[in-house]
């Protein structure tokens, strides 16, 4: 009988010790994803703030097109080159963003 309980009280501290165990490794797991989403998070509004960069240049560049009259087409096609440089940078901020 006392053999039974000594038995018993030597189970219950193991468990409560693998039990103190998972609770530290999930607190420890917990804190790294937080620190993770603070990066996360931070490179996304870099992105958005490039986004908005990009998109006031674009804004600048159809405005400044639109006054000196420019319309030749090597003009146009070296706005539609720089546009398009333009979106493929911001395609791959979003990707950079969605593989975090």
């Amino acid at each position: 009988m006392a053999k039974d309980k000594s038995n018993t009280l030597a189970e219950l501290k193991t468990n409560a010790g693998r039990l103190l165990h998972r609770y530290k490794e999930a607190t420890d797991e917990r804190n790294r994803l937080e620190i993770r989403l603070k990066a996360v998070d931070a490179e996304l509004a870099n992105a958005r703030s490039r986004i908005k960069e990009l998109e006031s240049e674009i804004q600048g560049m159809k405005v400044a097109m639109v006054v000196s009259g420019s319309d030749s087409a090597s003009d146009i096609s070296e706005y539609q080159k720089r546009l398009s440089k333009m979106v493929r940078e911001i395609d791959n901020c979003i990707a950079l963003l969605n593989n975090s």
